[in-house]
Order: structure tokens, then sequence, then C-alpha cells
């Protein structure tokens, strides 16, 4: 995590290979400052809890994300790992399959999944590829991962599970079964969400930032 001790010897060795992790969580502190209007103190990281789903007919969030899929609910997690309040919506009850889609992940997407705290738990379920073959009649190139680093192939349903369990944990609500049917709107601005949930019940959700990760 950031608050990781380290001899100053290895400092600088570390800040290299970390530095994408680091930048994105830079990021995601001044998004929710942004939101807040306020400065950044540093990443909060929650304890795992399980699933708490919190329904209520208007509600006021810092983010609202539609969609809870691999865009999703990694974005959703690294906001709230910040500090911000989110909400995830999806349409479809979770956990389920994307029959039409699978998810190679290669080893950048890994490190990623290991930010999150997922890494290990997908390639358990997934063998490892460490030669990618690209093949046009009878020529082809193979490509090998350098120091035998390896891409993975989990079913959807496993590693969107797990992502959407870690947005949870994070802090994060998830509402499966909600369709998002319009947008609430400020003026010219979108100022949140109006979802009807399976049951045909209408909320609104009113946030400072819509995200919109369901891949329309």
């Amino acid at each position: 995590g950031c608050q990781r001790s380290l001899a100053r010897d290895d400092r600088s060795g570390w800040e290299e290979a970390n530095a994408p992790r680091t930048a994105r969580a830079g990021r995601a502190l001044a998004t929710v400052a942004r939101l807040r209007g306020t400065t950044p103190l540093g990443i909060w990281h929650a304890a795992p809890t399980g699933w708490s789903v919190i329904m209520n007919t208007h509600s006021r969030h810092d983010v609202v994300i539609v969609g809870a899929r691999c865009a999703g609910a990694t974005l959703a997690t690294f906001l709230a790992r910040a500090g911000a309040s989110v909400m995830v919506l999806d349409k479809d009850p979770l956990r389920s399959d994307q029959i039409l889609s699978t998810h190679t992940i290669h080893p950048p997407g890994i490190d990623v999944l290991d930010e999150v705290g997922v890494g290990d738990a997908v390639r358990a379920v997934a063998p490892p590829t460490y030669l990618v073959r690209l093949r046009k009649n009878s020529a082809f190139v193979d490509i090998e991962f350098a120091d035998r680093r390896a891409e993975y192939c989990p079913r959807r349903a496993r590693l969107d599970g797990l992502l959407q369990d870690a947005a949870v944990s994070a802090g994060v609500e998830v509402l499966d079964r909600t369709r998002v049917t319009s947008l609430v709107r400020d003026g010219d601005r979108v100022a949140g969400v109006r979802p009807t949930r399976s049951a045909g019940q209408e909320h609104v959700f009113r946030a400072s930032l819509v995200v919109g990760a369901d891949g329309r």
C-alpha cells in the first residue's frame, strides 16, 4: 500500500516499479478532491465486509457509475479507496456471465488486478498463457511475454464477481437488476440518474459525477 515503510536505498526502485499504481492513486484522489472541493490527504483501504446494499428512493453520492463489470467495478474500487462515496448500478443480476464476451488479460492488466486485490484469485481459476501466436494463412509469428509473465482468460462471471466483491469491500454501494432509464440534469449538466428496479420501483440518485461504464 501507499504507507509501506521502505529503507532509503530501496525507495527509488520501489517508486519506479510502482509508478503506474501511484499515478492511479493520485488520479483517484484528485478526482475526489475536485468533486468535493477539498485537498486529498491519503488513501483509505477498507477491510472486507461482504455485500452491502442500501436502497434509497433518493440519495446523493460523489459518483454514480452505470455498469458494474470490469471497468465500472474497478473504477468504483479505486474511487472508494480514495474516499469518495460511490454507487454502482447494473441492469443484470450479479453475479452473471457475459456469454458474448471473454476477457484475455495481458500482464499490465494483471498488475491492475493485483492492485485491486483479485490477481491471485484470477490466477487460481485460469491457466497462464506465456506466448501469443499471430497467424495469417501459413505465416505466423510467436510473441513471448518478457520475464515469464503471462496473460489469463477467466470466465466473465468469475472475473466480474471478484471485481464487484472488491468494490463492495471498499465501501461501494452496488445495486443489480437496476436499469437506468434517464438522466437527471441541472441545466446543461448531468447531475444524476433515474433508474428502475426489476419490480418497477423508480429511484433518483444524484451525484457530482456520473460515469457510463455499460459499454454503450
